[in-house]
């Protein structure tokens, strides 16, 4: 610019346009951070799911399998039946890793889940297929946002 007015002009588009890219940058690097956050939790519940399909048990077997494990006949595992469950699996965790993954399964904390929490967390995509009601999903996943 051959103006003092010009330089003004370009020194402020420079600056404006470099806030202006710092903002999507800002999201990524949030979403990078969550995710690092989580990584643990997540590699957990991906090598959970992979062992579940080579096992040959599908979303579908869920309930009924649930069924075997459930030494109190409640409809819940407890921590205690859940480990056995992983165990019999043959899914190897250590037993922090284990009470973590299934706290991450345990959406209403009462200290069990059943097998509508475990697909939900394990397996989103196949929780409609199974048990049918998008609104009660929907309204558990708007609840653990408050």
């Amino acid at each position: 610019p051959k103006s003092s007015e010009g330089t003004v002009t370009v020194s402020l588009l420079i600056v404006v346009s470099a806030l202006y890219m710092a903002i999507p940058i800002g999201i990524v690097g949030k979403a990078f951070g969550d995710i690092w956050d989580n990584r643990s939790k997540i590699l957990l519940l991906n090598r959970t799911r992979a062992k579940f399909m080579t096992t040959g048990y599908k979303a579908k077997d869920i309930p009924a399998m649930f069924c075997n494990f459930d030494a109190d006949g409640d409809g819940e595992l407890t921590l205690q039946e859940f480990m056995a469950m992983m165990r019999t699996l043959e899914i190897v965790v250590d037993d922090g890793r284990a009470v973590e993954l299934f706290r991450s399964f345990d959406y209403d904390s009462n200290g069990s889940i059943d097998d509508e929490e475990f697909v939900r967390t394990l397996f989103p995509s196949a929780y409609f297929q199974i048990y049918g009601n998008p609104d009660e999903f929907a309204e558990s996943y708007a609840l653990e946002g408050e």
